[in-house]
């Protein structure tokens, strides 16, 4: 009946529309640009093989890694220790966290790949008082532009965490190597990974249960993870 009256409520609801995308954009810039200054203040931490697992929140079962994972963790050891920034990614439990602890216990132990002459340790948390060459680690889903253009300025090498997805939508990204994490093989790798769990924490287990498992985990070793600890 009021076609003209509808027409101006529809082009009103499309401006509320635009200025609420517009201030939710406004809302994300400013947390950023927050989480950056908390990245640079915010004091480092030193790891150690006393607070890793603490600090990367790994439960109670020592990690199994397939070759895979072994050579990747190579991989990255050998570009840290040139000094280079890596980022780590792949998609959720796929085992990025279990492969960043695989590489920060071989530098702490002294038995990365790679020349680590000189290396000024292994930091997390910030980078205020974080020595030069020293690595950084960055354990975290949650990062930004802001925060690798930051990163970006370190002297020395760098290894951080992301969801593939979350990665790609990152503009500050270009000075990284990045090595992504895949599924493990379903039949092979994994159902070597959960025997080789169960048997180290003395769980008793049937060929059936595990074929049951691997097929459960979809090719995802955290899967195994939180099923180990679990029983």
């Amino acid at each position: 009946k009021y076609p003209e009256l509808e027409a101006r409520v529809t082009k009103a609801e499309a401006q509320i529309r635009s200025l609420t995308d517009k201030q939710e954009e406004h809302e994300k810039e400013i947390e950023e640009i927050k989480e950056g200054m908390r990245f640079t203040s915010l004091p480092s931490t030193e790891l150690t093989l006393e607070n890793l697992r603490t600090s990367l929140r790994l439960g109670d079962v020592e990690p199994i890694y397939s070759r895979r994972l072994l050579e990747k963790a190579k991989r990255i050891e050998e570009h840290l220790s040139k000094g280079e920034k890596v980022a780590l990614t792949g998609e959720a439990m796929v085992g990025k966290t279990t492969l960043l602890y695989r590489i920060v216990s071989d530098i702490l132990t002294g038995s990365a790949a790679g020349s680590w002459a000189g290396s000024n340790g292994v930091y997390t948390e910030g980078l205020k008082d974080i020595p030069p060459g020293a690595v950084f680690v960055r354990h975290s889903s949650f990062l930004t532009d802001t925060v690798l253009n930051v990163l970006s300025q370190h002297q020395g090498p760098a290894l951080v965490e992301a969801r593939s997805e979350d990665w790609k939508k990152l503009r500050e990204a270009q000075g990284f190597v990045v090595v992504e994490v895949e599924r493990e093989d379903y039949e092979g790798v994994l159902g070597e990974i959960l025997r080789a769990k169960l048997k180290r924490e003395g769980v008793s287990y049937t060929e059936e249960g595990v074929k049951e498992a691997v097929n459960a985990s979809e090719g995802l070793v955290g899967y195994l993870d939180s099923l180990v600890v679990h029983l």
